[in-house]
């Protein structure tokens, strides 16, 4: 068997009022392409009604992530990134979710989707988050390798790199807004012209020895020297500022 990497997957899903939950249809078939291409671990924990079966996908490597980009940018493929015995193999999972999504569509009310995808690096984690209404893996490789090109441009000048990059992140148009930049919002978000163009359009990073978070606005091709809250983040201050207002 041929490692692509480690890949760990967890979902929310519907109880069965016993001591499980409802797994997918062809969920056994998913796990076994997966165990067959990668160290896998998946997960159903149960949860409320209402927004479940959305897919929190974390792959793990030891690829630092300049290397990783810099193989992408020499022309091998993203989706089948290899070096010695280096591996970020995607496109087994890629097939085996999209097997697995097609046998689900009409089951669920929102549909099986992964709502967060984690590539875990020896250096950093890059976060791709899902857009309402967007699919996030037909976006991945135009993200990708829009990062392979951008990537000298997200390094701050004392050299150090980002460990982590938060793809995508907006400017919020509320006049009371917390921050003016920010992760989307998986409640309440306020933002309506939401497409596959917000991919490339702002990324959080967060620089570790720096303390810092930065912005990057993709089109400008220009760090910005603005921080950006996480949606847990958000949601800390969202209530910060509620308890200041009723005391």
């Amino acid at each position: 068997m041929d490692i692509g990497g480690a890949v760990r997957i967890e979902y929310w899903a519907e109880a069965d009022g016993k001591i499980g939950v409802f797994e997918p249809e062809g969920m056994s078939e998913f796990k076994a392409e997966l165990a067959a291409n990668y160290v896998s671990q998946v997960r159903g924990r149960p949860g409320a009604m209402g927004g479940l079966y959305g897919l929190s996908v974390d792959f793990l490597t030891s690829f630092s992530l300049r290397h990783f980009l810099s193989l992408i940018m020499d022309g091998i493929a993203y989706d089948l990134v290899k070096s010695g015995s280096e591996a970020l193999i995607l496109r087994p999972f890629i097939a085996a979710y999209k097997a697995l999504k097609k046998r689900n569509n009409e089951r669920f009310i929102t549909g099986l989707r992964i709502e967060r995808l984690s590539l875990s690096f020896e250096d950093s984690t890059v976060i791709i988050h899902e857009l309402r209404n967007v699919e996030l893996v037909s976006n991945l490789e135009p993200i990708l390798y829009t990062l392979a090109s951008h990537y000298k441009n997200l390094i701050l000048r004392s050299g150090e790199e980002p460990s982590l990059i938060s793809v995508p992140v907006v400017e919020d148009p509320a006049d009371d807004r917390l921050s003016r930049f920010r992760e989307f919002l998986d409640v309440d978000e306020t933002v309506q012209d939401i497409s596959a163009l917000r991919y490339l359009g702002f990324w959080g990073l967060r620089y570790d020895f720096a303390n810092t978070s930065r912005v990057y606005d993709v089109e400008k091709q220009l760090l910005l020297d603005l921080p950006f809250l996480t949606q847990s983040a958000y949601w800390k201050e969202w209530e910060r500022r509620w308890k200041e207002q009723n005391p």
